[in-house]
């Protein structure tokens, strides 16, 4: 106990001091522009697809009010559960979203990034998961700022979503803590 104490005592320091020291200005948010696939490789999500969706229409509409052109490529990498069907209900729901099915080969998710990025028509990907859902309606537009100027990769942190937000731990709150600063950095 005294030693995890000691340890978070220590990060909490070294973080106060390496962003104190460090402080970097915000990037200034480009106009967007362009076409932009959202990628999402599934399997078995069956309880999260339907939420999934949900939480990324908000994205998906403020990116295109703001004259981006969005399409959503979503994967089935060989699901034995009701994913594959809800994924055709959302995307019968959206028009711009599309599903790609493939067997689950070999371990990992290596082949349906293959096949999803294969179908995409977007000149930037913007790759996520069915348990990491954005937060945020801006979501779209402020991870491909600057993506045509400023850089060819760009990575975001997302945390899976509490189930409980009343149960959240101390734990959970350092690690989205960290996560923040680490994705400042990044």
């Amino acid at each position: 106990m005294v030693g995890s104490l000691v340890g978070t005592g220590i990060q909490l320091w070294w973080s106060w001091r390496w962003d104190a020291a460090r402080a970097q200005k915000p990037e200034p948010l480009s106009s967007p522009s362009g076409a932009v696939t959202v990628l999402a490789c599934m399997r078995n999500e069956s309880s999260r697809v339907l939420a999934f969706a949900e939480r990324l229409l908000p994205a998906v509409l403020e990116a295109e009010q703001a004259g981006m052109s969005v399409e959503v490529v979503v994967v089935d990498d060989g699901s034995t559960d009701d994913t594959w069907s809800l994924l055709g209900e959302a995307c019968e729901s959206h028009p711009g979203w599309r599903r790609v099915q493939v067997t689950h080969t070999r371990p990992g998710k290596r082949d349906a990034l293959e096949a999803g990025m294969q179908a995409s028509q977007g000149d930037t990907i913007l790759a996520t998961d069915a348990d990491c859902m954005p937060l945020h309606p801006s979501w779209i537009v402020r991870m491909t700022a600057g993506s045509r100027t400023h850089w060819d990769v760009r990575v975001g942190v997302s945390l899976p979503m509490q189930r409980d937000p009343e149960a959240a731990s101390w734990l959970f709150a350092l690690q989205t803590l960290e996560a923040e600063r680490l994705a400042q950095r990044a």
